[in-house]
Protein backbone atom coordinates (compact mmCIF):
# COMPACT_ATOMS: atom_id res chain seq x y z
CA UNK A 1 0.00 0.00 0.00
CA UNK A 2 2.47 2.39 -1.10
CA UNK A 3 -0.06 4.87 -2.55
CA UNK A 4 -0.79 6.16 0.86
CA UNK A 5 2.77 7.60 1.41
CA UNK A 6 3.47 8.25 -2.37
CA UNK A 7 0.39 10.57 -2.81
CA UNK A 8 0.69 12.82 -0.17
CA UNK A 9 4.25 12.87 -0.32
CA UNK A 10 3.88 14.02 -4.10
CA UNK A 11 1.77 16.69 -3.68
CA UNK A 12 3.76 17.84 -0.49
CA UNK A 13 6.74 18.38 -2.88
CA UNK A 14 4.75 20.03 -5.24
CA UNK A 15 3.55 22.85 -3.00
CA UNK A 16 6.55 23.42 -1.31
CA UNK A 17 7.66 23.77 -5.62
CA UNK A 18 4.97 26.08 -6.15
CA UNK A 19 5.63 28.45 -2.56
CA UNK A 20 8.74 29.01 -4.55
CA UNK A 21 7.93 29.84 -7.76
CA UNK A 22 5.48 32.15 -5.99
CA UNK A 23 8.37 33.99 -4.03
CA UNK A 24 10.40 34.40 -6.74
CA UNK A 25 8.05 34.84 -10.00
CA UNK A 26 9.71 31.81 -11.84
CA UNK A 27 8.36 29.15 -13.39
CA UNK A 28 11.19 27.15 -15.47
CA UNK A 29 11.74 25.11 -12.08
CA UNK A 30 8.74 24.87 -11.15
CA UNK A 31 7.61 22.84 -14.15
CA UNK A 32 10.31 20.82 -13.93
CA UNK A 33 9.46 19.58 -10.29
CA UNK A 34 5.54 19.35 -11.92
CA UNK A 35 6.42 17.26 -14.67
CA UNK A 36 8.35 14.84 -11.96
CA UNK A 37 5.25 14.53 -9.43
CA UNK A 38 3.06 14.04 -12.71
CA UNK A 39 5.05 11.23 -14.18
CA UNK A 40 4.70 9.48 -10.88
CA UNK A 41 1.36 10.54 -9.60
CA UNK A 42 0.39 8.23 -12.69
CA UNK A 43 2.63 5.59 -12.18
CA UNK A 44 1.08 5.53 -8.53
CA UNK A 45 -2.50 5.30 -10.15
CA UNK A 46 -1.34 2.59 -12.26
CA UNK A 47 0.08 0.47 -9.10
CA UNK A 48 3.61 0.86 -10.45
CA UNK A 49 6.74 2.62 -9.69
CA UNK A 50 8.68 5.43 -12.26
CA UNK A 51 12.73 5.15 -11.66
CA UNK A 52 15.83 5.26 -13.57
CA UNK A 53 19.54 3.62 -12.23
CA UNK A 54 20.85 5.37 -9.41
CA UNK A 55 23.92 6.35 -11.98
CA UNK A 56 21.99 8.62 -13.96
CA UNK A 57 20.49 10.37 -10.44
CA UNK A 58 24.39 10.77 -9.76
CA UNK A 59 24.85 12.42 -12.57
CA UNK A 60 21.70 14.54 -12.16
CA UNK A 61 23.19 15.41 -8.77
CA UNK A 62 26.57 16.68 -10.36
CA UNK A 63 24.87 18.82 -12.88
CA UNK A 64 22.72 20.25 -10.00
CA UNK A 65 25.75 21.44 -8.75
CA UNK A 66 27.03 23.14 -11.79
CA UNK A 67 24.23 24.66 -12.24
CA UNK A 68 24.31 26.31 -8.73
CA UNK A 69 27.93 26.67 -8.82
CA UNK A 70 27.26 29.12 -12.34
CA UNK A 71 24.25 30.76 -10.88
CA UNK A 72 26.02 32.32 -7.97
CA UNK A 73 28.46 33.71 -10.06
CA UNK A 74 25.70 35.61 -12.26
CA UNK A 75 24.79 39.07 -11.51
CA UNK A 76 21.02 39.61 -10.44
CA UNK A 77 20.24 35.95 -8.74
CA UNK A 78 20.13 36.28 -5.01
CA UNK A 79 22.09 33.26 -3.51
CA UNK A 80 19.23 32.15 -1.86
CA UNK A 81 17.00 32.06 -4.67
CA UNK A 82 20.56 30.07 -6.49
CA UNK A 83 20.22 27.51 -3.42
CA UNK A 84 16.64 27.14 -3.89
CA UNK A 85 16.73 26.66 -7.54
CA UNK A 86 19.61 23.48 -6.49
CA UNK A 87 16.81 21.97 -3.93
CA UNK A 88 14.28 21.76 -6.75
CA UNK A 89 16.66 20.43 -8.98
CA UNK A 90 17.57 18.00 -6.24
CA UNK A 91 14.03 16.89 -5.46
CA UNK A 92 13.99 16.35 -9.49
CA UNK A 93 16.82 14.21 -9.54
CA UNK A 94 14.66 11.96 -6.26
CA UNK A 95 11.96 11.75 -7.70
CA UNK A 96 13.36 9.20 -10.49
CA UNK A 97 14.85 7.28 -7.91
CA UNK A 98 13.79 3.82 -6.86
CA UNK A 99 12.86 5.33 -3.28
CA UNK A 100 13.55 3.60 0.39
CA UNK A 101 13.13 4.81 3.41
CA UNK A 102 16.26 7.21 3.48
CA UNK A 103 14.70 8.27 0.03
CA UNK A 104 11.31 9.37 1.23
CA UNK A 105 13.39 11.04 3.85
CA UNK A 106 15.58 13.42 2.05
CA UNK A 107 12.87 14.39 -0.51
CA UNK A 108 10.75 15.79 2.91
CA UNK A 109 13.86 17.32 4.19
CA UNK A 110 14.67 18.95 0.76
CA UNK A 111 10.95 20.14 -0.03
CA UNK A 112 11.26 21.62 3.67
CA UNK A 113 14.76 23.53 2.74
CA UNK A 114 12.98 24.84 -0.41
CA UNK A 115 10.20 26.17 1.85
CA UNK A 116 12.54 28.06 4.40
CA UNK A 117 14.96 29.29 1.09
CA UNK A 118 11.58 31.08 -0.35
CA UNK A 119 10.49 32.27 2.90
CA UNK A 120 13.28 34.48 3.16
CA UNK A 121 12.79 36.67 0.34
CA UNK A 122 8.80 36.65 0.09
CA UNK A 123 6.61 38.17 2.86
CA UNK A 124 3.17 38.28 0.98
CA UNK A 125 -0.30 37.03 2.34
CA UNK A 126 -0.53 34.49 -0.12
CA UNK A 127 2.71 33.30 0.54
CA UNK A 128 1.74 33.05 4.15
CA UNK A 129 -1.55 31.20 3.20
CA UNK A 130 0.30 28.68 0.76
CA UNK A 131 3.26 27.70 3.96
CA UNK A 132 0.15 27.10 5.90
CA UNK A 133 -1.23 24.42 3.71
CA UNK A 134 2.24 23.48 3.07
CA UNK A 135 2.82 22.40 6.90
CA UNK A 136 -0.42 20.68 6.83
CA UNK A 137 0.35 18.34 4.18
CA UNK A 138 4.06 17.85 5.94
CA UNK A 139 2.71 16.97 9.13
CA UNK A 140 0.56 14.36 7.47
CA UNK A 141 3.21 13.30 5.27
CA UNK A 142 5.27 12.92 8.24
CA UNK A 143 2.95 10.85 9.94
CA UNK A 144 2.03 8.50 7.35
CA UNK A 145 5.78 8.02 6.66
CA UNK A 146 6.01 7.08 10.64
CA UNK A 147 3.19 4.22 10.11
CA UNK A 148 4.89 3.21 6.68
CA UNK A 149 8.55 2.33 8.42
CA UNK A 150 6.46 0.72 11.53
CA UNK A 151 4.49 -1.54 8.95
CA UNK A 152 7.89 -2.53 6.97
CA UNK A 153 9.25 -3.63 10.73
CA UNK A 154 6.41 -5.84 10.88
CA UNK A 155 6.58 -7.35 7.55
CA UNK A 156 10.38 -7.97 8.60
CA UNK A 157 9.35 -9.77 12.00
CA UNK A 158 9.01 -13.52 12.49
CA UNK A 159 7.77 -14.82 15.56
CA UNK A 160 9.40 -18.25 16.70
CA UNK A 161 5.81 -19.94 15.99
CA UNK A 162 6.10 -18.67 12.49
CA UNK A 163 7.32 -20.72 9.69
CA UNK A 164 7.58 -17.56 7.41
CA UNK A 165 7.55 -13.87 8.16
CA UNK A 166 4.09 -12.08 7.54
CA UNK A 167 2.98 -12.02 3.83
CA UNK A 168 3.24 -8.06 2.84
CA UNK A 169 -0.04 -8.82 0.60
CA UNK A 170 -1.60 -9.29 4.19
CA UNK A 171 -0.16 -5.97 5.97
CA UNK A 172 -0.98 -4.44 2.84
CA UNK A 173 -4.31 -5.92 3.07
CA UNK A 174 -4.96 -5.12 7.11
CA UNK A 175 -3.35 -1.67 6.41
CA UNK A 176 -6.63 -1.04 4.24
CA UNK A 177 -9.05 -1.97 6.36
CA UNK A 178 -8.15 -0.22 9.52
CA UNK A 179 -5.97 2.86 8.06
CA UNK A 180 -6.48 5.32 10.92
CA UNK A 181 -7.53 8.40 8.73
CA UNK A 182 -9.57 9.97 11.88
CA UNK A 183 -6.60 9.94 14.46
CA UNK A 184 -4.16 11.42 11.52
CA UNK A 185 -6.88 13.99 10.93
CA UNK A 186 -6.82 15.13 14.88
CA UNK A 187 -3.11 14.65 15.46
CA UNK A 188 -2.58 17.16 12.44
CA UNK A 189 -5.24 19.74 13.58
CA UNK A 190 -3.30 19.54 17.22
CA UNK A 191 -0.01 19.96 15.50
CA UNK A 192 -1.17 23.06 13.39
CA UNK A 193 -2.73 24.33 16.87
CA UNK A 194 0.44 24.18 18.14
CA UNK A 195 2.34 25.83 15.22
CA UNK A 196 -0.20 28.87 14.80
CA UNK A 197 0.15 29.44 18.93
CA UNK A 198 4.27 29.48 18.80
CA UNK A 199 3.62 31.77 15.51
CA UNK A 200 1.72 34.23 17.73
CA UNK A 201 4.03 34.25 21.06
CA UNK A 202 6.62 34.93 18.72
CA UNK A 203 4.81 37.98 16.62
CA UNK A 204 4.16 39.63 20.66
CA UNK A 205 7.23 38.98 21.77
CA UNK A 206 9.44 40.33 18.94
CA UNK A 207 7.29 43.21 18.44
CA UNK A 208 5.84 44.50 21.80
CA UNK A 209 5.79 48.32 20.65
CA UNK A 210 2.98 47.46 17.43
CA UNK A 211 -0.74 48.06 17.42
CA UNK A 212 -1.26 44.04 17.07
CA UNK A 213 -4.99 44.33 16.93
CA UNK A 214 -4.28 46.89 13.89
CA UNK A 215 -1.93 44.43 12.23
CA UNK A 216 -4.28 41.57 12.56
CA UNK A 217 -7.23 43.74 10.98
Amino acid sequence: ERRRMDRPLFITVWVGAASFALAEQGLFYFTLVTLAVAINILAVWRATEVHVDRIFVNLGVVASTGILAVELLVKGVLPVQAIGHFLLLLQFCKLFEKKTNRDYTQILALSALTVVAAAMFDNSPLFAGLVIVYLVLLFHTAMVFTLKRGLDRVAQTQLATDVAPTQVRQIAWNVIRAWPTRPLRQQIAFLLFLWLLCGAIAFFALFPGIDHVGVIL
